[in-house]
């Protein structure tokens, strides 16, 4: 179990190598994304606002006050 492996580190190996592995169906797991440097955030950051500001012209902030 999991409990198993986070309390008993010296069995970890030996539980790890008795799971059964699934069986391979082709399909590969995306890669991590790259990390953003500062001028990438920031123009997705625009591009969003935008795309924000294009949807919701009237919206000029969120309110969760009761009318």
């Amino acid at each position: 179990s999991r409990r198993e492996l986070a309390l008993n580190p010296e069995t970890r190996e030996t539980m790890l190598a008795g799971i059964t592995p699934l069986p391979d169906s082709g399909l590969s797991v995306a890669a991590r994304p790259v990390v953003m440097d500062a001028q990438r955030m920031a123009e997705a950051q625009q591009a969003i606002k935008a795309l924000w500001e294009a949807q919701y012209p009237n919206a000029s902030g969120v309110s969760d006050a009761l009318s």
